[in-house]
Protein backbone atom coordinates (compact mmCIF):
# COMPACT_ATOMS: atom_id res chain seq x y z
CA UNK A 1 0.00 0.00 0.00
CA UNK A 2 1.44 3.45 -0.86
CA UNK A 3 0.81 6.38 0.60
CA UNK A 4 -2.02 8.91 -1.47
CA UNK A 5 -2.22 12.14 -0.45
CA UNK A 6 -5.89 12.81 0.33
CA UNK A 7 -5.78 16.24 1.69
CA UNK A 8 -5.83 17.58 5.17
CA UNK A 9 -8.30 18.27 7.41
CA UNK A 10 -8.27 19.99 10.82
CA UNK A 11 -11.00 19.81 13.03
CA UNK A 12 -11.37 19.93 17.01
CA UNK A 13 -12.00 16.05 18.42
CA UNK A 14 -12.11 14.57 22.16
CA UNK A 15 -10.23 11.98 23.36
CA UNK A 16 -13.19 9.21 22.56
CA UNK A 17 -13.50 10.12 19.11
CA UNK A 18 -9.50 9.99 18.45
CA UNK A 19 -9.09 6.68 20.06
CA UNK A 20 -11.61 5.36 17.75
CA UNK A 21 -10.15 6.72 14.50
CA UNK A 22 -6.65 5.10 16.24
CA UNK A 23 -8.38 1.88 16.35
CA UNK A 24 -10.31 2.26 13.11
CA UNK A 25 -6.84 2.45 11.09
CA UNK A 26 -5.07 0.43 13.06
CA UNK A 27 -7.66 -2.25 11.89
CA UNK A 28 -8.48 -3.61 15.75
CA UNK A 29 -8.22 -2.54 19.32
CA UNK A 30 -5.10 -3.44 21.64
CA UNK A 31 -4.96 -3.93 24.82
CA UNK A 32 -2.04 -2.03 26.64
CA UNK A 33 0.41 -4.74 28.05
CA UNK A 34 2.28 -2.18 30.23
CA UNK A 35 1.85 1.90 30.02
CA UNK A 36 4.74 3.51 28.14
CA UNK A 37 8.03 4.17 30.09
CA UNK A 38 8.94 7.49 27.95
CA UNK A 39 6.69 9.55 25.84
CA UNK A 40 6.98 13.05 24.40
CA UNK A 41 3.35 14.27 24.89
CA UNK A 42 0.53 13.83 27.35
CA UNK A 43 -1.71 12.42 25.09
CA UNK A 44 0.66 9.62 24.38
CA UNK A 45 0.89 8.55 27.88
CA UNK A 46 -3.05 8.64 28.24
CA UNK A 47 -3.07 6.49 25.24
CA UNK A 48 -1.00 3.84 26.88
CA UNK A 49 -2.08 3.88 30.27
CA UNK A 50 -5.74 2.90 28.59
CA UNK A 51 -5.85 -0.65 30.08
CA UNK A 52 -9.40 -1.38 28.94
CA UNK A 53 -9.76 -3.77 26.11
CA UNK A 54 -10.29 -0.91 23.07
CA UNK A 55 -7.22 0.64 23.79
CA UNK A 56 -5.27 2.39 20.77
CA UNK A 57 -1.96 3.27 21.52
CA UNK A 58 -0.14 5.91 19.96
CA UNK A 59 0.86 5.14 16.48
CA UNK A 60 4.57 7.27 17.31
CA UNK A 61 6.54 3.33 18.18
CA UNK A 62 9.41 4.10 15.31
CA UNK A 63 12.81 3.66 17.37
CA UNK A 64 14.91 5.61 14.75
CA UNK A 65 14.77 7.58 11.33
CA UNK A 66 18.03 7.90 9.37
CA UNK A 67 18.33 11.13 7.73
CA UNK A 68 20.91 12.43 5.03
CA UNK A 69 22.45 16.25 5.33
CA UNK A 70 19.35 17.47 3.12
CA UNK A 71 17.09 16.11 5.36
CA UNK A 72 15.64 13.14 2.95
CA UNK A 73 15.25 10.15 5.36
CA UNK A 74 16.93 7.23 4.38
CA UNK A 75 15.51 3.86 6.59
CA UNK A 76 13.26 3.07 8.93
CA UNK A 77 14.82 1.37 11.86
CA UNK A 78 13.34 -1.01 14.02
CA UNK A 79 15.38 -2.29 16.96
CA UNK A 80 14.79 -5.84 18.08
CA UNK A 81 16.56 -6.75 21.35
CA UNK A 82 15.90 -10.69 21.78
CA UNK A 83 13.72 -10.85 24.86
CA UNK A 84 11.91 -13.59 26.29
CA UNK A 85 8.96 -13.60 23.22
CA UNK A 86 12.29 -15.18 21.36
CA UNK A 87 14.42 -16.20 23.40
CA UNK A 88 14.67 -19.91 22.29
CA UNK A 89 15.84 -18.50 18.41
CA UNK A 90 19.29 -17.40 18.20
CA UNK A 91 20.17 -14.10 16.17
CA UNK A 92 20.88 -15.53 12.96
CA UNK A 93 17.34 -17.06 12.96
CA UNK A 94 15.90 -13.74 13.63
CA UNK A 95 13.27 -12.58 10.85
CA UNK A 96 10.32 -10.56 11.01
CA UNK A 97 7.97 -13.46 10.20
CA UNK A 98 8.78 -14.92 13.81
CA UNK A 99 6.86 -11.99 15.37
CA UNK A 100 4.02 -11.11 13.01
CA UNK A 101 1.90 -12.88 14.80
CA UNK A 102 2.61 -10.81 18.22
CA UNK A 103 3.94 -7.26 16.24
CA UNK A 104 1.79 -7.51 13.05
CA UNK A 105 0.48 -3.96 14.26
CA UNK A 106 3.87 -2.60 14.84
CA UNK A 107 5.18 -3.12 11.53
CA UNK A 108 1.91 -2.34 9.22
CA UNK A 109 2.52 1.11 11.33
CA UNK A 110 6.04 1.60 10.44
CA UNK A 111 5.56 0.24 6.94
CA UNK A 112 2.57 2.84 6.78
CA UNK A 113 5.02 5.80 8.34
CA UNK A 114 7.69 4.89 5.36
CA UNK A 115 5.57 5.34 2.76
CA UNK A 116 4.54 8.11 3.53
CA UNK A 117 8.09 9.29 3.63
CA UNK A 118 8.79 7.81 0.59
CA UNK A 119 5.67 9.85 -1.22
CA UNK A 120 6.60 12.80 0.95
CA UNK A 121 10.69 12.21 -0.56
CA UNK A 122 10.15 10.62 -4.04
CA UNK A 123 12.43 7.87 -3.29
CA UNK A 124 12.94 3.91 -1.92
CA UNK A 125 13.28 3.73 1.83
CA UNK A 126 14.37 0.72 3.48
CA UNK A 127 12.08 -0.77 6.51
CA UNK A 128 15.25 -2.66 8.48
CA UNK A 129 14.72 -4.60 11.25
CA UNK A 130 18.15 -4.75 13.59
CA UNK A 131 17.84 -7.97 15.79
CA UNK A 132 20.50 -8.13 18.91
CA UNK A 133 20.74 -9.77 22.35
CA UNK A 134 21.02 -8.21 25.39
CA UNK A 135 21.86 -11.66 27.07
CA UNK A 136 25.30 -12.99 27.87
CA UNK A 137 25.53 -16.06 25.92
CA UNK A 138 26.70 -17.37 22.73
CA UNK A 139 24.92 -14.27 20.37
CA UNK A 140 26.43 -11.43 22.59
CA UNK A 141 28.10 -9.76 19.73
CA UNK A 142 25.83 -11.02 16.89
CA UNK A 143 23.95 -8.75 14.97
CA UNK A 144 21.52 -8.84 12.16
CA UNK A 145 20.41 -6.37 10.14
CA UNK A 146 17.12 -7.34 7.87
CA UNK A 147 15.60 -5.30 5.32
CA UNK A 148 11.67 -5.88 5.41
CA UNK A 149 9.70 -5.26 1.93
CA UNK A 150 6.45 -3.98 1.61
CA UNK A 151 4.59 -6.65 1.83
CA UNK A 152 6.23 -7.34 5.47
CA UNK A 153 8.44 -10.18 4.32
CA UNK A 154 12.47 -10.47 4.17
CA UNK A 155 13.78 -9.02 1.38
CA UNK A 156 17.60 -9.39 2.54
CA UNK A 157 19.77 -9.69 5.77
CA UNK A 158 23.36 -9.05 7.07
CA UNK A 159 24.79 -11.44 9.66
CA UNK A 160 28.04 -10.07 11.76
CA UNK A 161 29.99 -10.30 14.92
CA UNK A 162 31.58 -7.30 16.72
CA UNK A 163 34.68 -7.52 17.70
CA UNK A 164 34.87 -8.92 21.46
CA UNK A 165 35.84 -6.18 23.66
CA UNK A 166 34.53 -3.53 21.54
CA UNK A 167 33.77 -0.38 23.06
CA UNK A 168 30.33 1.59 22.47
CA UNK A 169 31.85 4.04 19.88
CA UNK A 170 33.32 1.31 17.66
CA UNK A 171 30.41 -0.87 17.73
CA UNK A 172 27.91 2.10 17.01
CA UNK A 173 29.89 2.72 14.13
CA UNK A 174 30.48 -0.75 13.06
CA UNK A 175 26.15 -1.14 13.04
CA UNK A 176 25.93 2.30 11.42
CA UNK A 177 28.18 0.82 8.10
CA UNK A 178 26.15 -2.26 7.72
CA UNK A 179 22.91 -0.16 7.77
CA UNK A 180 23.97 2.26 5.22
CA UNK A 181 24.91 -0.96 3.34
CA UNK A 182 20.87 -1.27 2.25
CA UNK A 183 20.49 1.80 1.60
CA UNK A 184 20.77 3.60 -2.16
Amino acid sequence: MKYLETGFQTSIINYDRLKRLLVTYSGRAIRMGKPLNYYETELEKILSMDTTGNSAPFPGDCDLLLYDDNMRCKAVIEFKKRTSYGANISIANQTISNYMSHDRLKYKRLNILRDYLEYHDDSDIPLLVVYYSVANDSDDNKIKIEAVSHALQSEAVDCFELPALCNPQTSHSLILQHIMSFIN
